[in-house]
This record gives structure tokens, sequence and C-alpha cells, in this order.
């Protein structure tokens, strides 16, 4: 129970954030703030025109809160595939997106600057041959939301295009940095939330239960390392250290 929720929980219809303030509980949900600053970060390096075209795969509780990041930052037209249209058509209608039954239409567009994948990593999602042609023609920024394996199929395939990728285990720790100031109404420790992050993940003989699928160990996720790398000393105890 939470006696008020932020905009963004309300909207996404979810909470994974809760504070007690003067005996009232306050639900809010960072996850779109994980995907939006991450997005963002990627594309400010890249640049773009002043329309953004996205593509979201998934119409689950990730997918709504990817829906938000999108709308927060003023895409003009997202796609949203779901291998049950009518859950598609629900959450396109909801943001005011439209749905795609064929993936095969991505052929068409002329501009795609984001794709964000919110399809469990299990689930072995990619896009169909007639349709990847749009990962290589356009470079869009793609986001995978799963984090375990952290190279999922759809991973693997958007990197094979050339394409920046912003990694499930990224997105976390943007989320997570988000809780962190709303819980101490401080600025994150972010350089060493970073750091503990690969440590605990990619060092060789770590005892963490995702240790093991994380590979490539030696190819370590790009923001991580630069947030761990602004602290003196940072990360290069990681990128040094002997991997399986």
């Amino acid at each position: 129970y939470r006696d008020e929720l932020t905009e963004s929980a309300r909207i996404i219809g979810a909470v994974n954030t809760v504070t007690k303030k003067k005996g009232q509980f306050f639900g809010d949900n960072t996850d779109w703030i994980g995907i939006k600053n991450q997005v963002e970060m990627r594309m400010g390096q890249q640049g773009r025109g002043a329309t953004l075209c996205g593509l979201l795969c998934g119409a689950g509780g990730t997918a709504r809160a990817a829906a938000y990041a999108l709308k927060q930052m003023g895409a003009t037209r997202v796609l949203i595939f779901n291998r049950t249209v009518s859950r598609a058509q629900e959450l396109a209608a909801e943001f005011g997106f439209e749905a795609c039954d064929d993936l095969g239409a991505l052929t068409s567009l002329d501009h795609l600057h984001v794709v964000i994948n919110t399809l469990p990593g299990s689930s072995e999602f990619l896009l169909p041959d007639s349709a990847a042609s749009v990962l290589r023609r356009c470079r869009p920024v793609v986001l995978e939301a799963a984090y375990i394996p952290r190279r999922t199929a759809f991973l693997s395939q958007a990197l094979s295009a050339g394409c920046e990728v912003v990694e499930g285990i990224e997105m976390l720790f943007e989320q997570g940095c988000a809780q962190c100031e709303i819980w101490t109404n401080k600025p994150a420790p972010r350089s060493e939330i970073a750091e503990a992050l690969l440590q605990a993940l990619f060092t060789a003989g770590s005892e963490h239960p995702a240790h093991a699928k994380m590979v490539p160990y030696s190819d370590l996720p790009k923001s991580l390392v630069a947030e761990a790398q602004r602290r003196p000393g940072g990360a290069m105890t990681v990128c040094c250290t002997p991997v399986k």
C-alpha cells in the first residue's frame, strides 16, 4: 500500500522504489530513468535530427517504462511489436504510438534512432532477416533490458550490425543510481557503484551468482568503465585482472 504515487509510477503502473516521509509511503519508478539516461547518453554521442523514431519490442511492465521514457524523450513515432498483437495495440493506444504486427515493415523506415527490447533474454528474440537490415542501414542505439544472459541473441545481432548498444546491466546501474538519490536525497556515488559492479560481476573467481552469465569478461560494459574511471584508480584493477 502506498499513500501517493509519482506521475511516472502512476502512468507506468509499477513501483520499484518506496520512501517513507512523515509517516506516509511514496511510490516511484526509476526503470524509465535507467532507459532514458543511458539511451540519451549514447544518442548524444551520435547526434540525430529533430525527430525521434523508435522500435519497442515487448508489451509488459518494462515495455511500459520504455514507452514512458520514449515519450519523455520526445519520440514522434514509435512502433511497438509484441507476439500477442492485442497487447501491443493496447500499449500503443495508451501512449500515442502505433502497433507493428509485421517487423518486415521496418524496411520502409527512412530513419530509426532507437530500439528497445524488453522481451525476456530466454526468448532468443531476433529481428527476422527481412527486418534486420534496418540495423545496418540506420545504426540505431539499441537497448537490451535483459541482463541475464548478458549477451542475448538480440544484443549480439545489434552488435554484429555495428549498432551502439546499451546493455541491461547498464540500465540496471542507471535506475539503481536514481533509486539511491531518491532514498538519500544526495547525488549517487556513481563511480563507486560502477566499480563495485565491475568487481562483482567481471573479476575472475567472483562468487557472485550472475558472474557466469557475464561473458565475455574481457569486453566490459562501456558506461560502467567510464563511470568507474572517473574515480582515481577506478576500474583499472578490473580491466587488468586475468579472466577466464
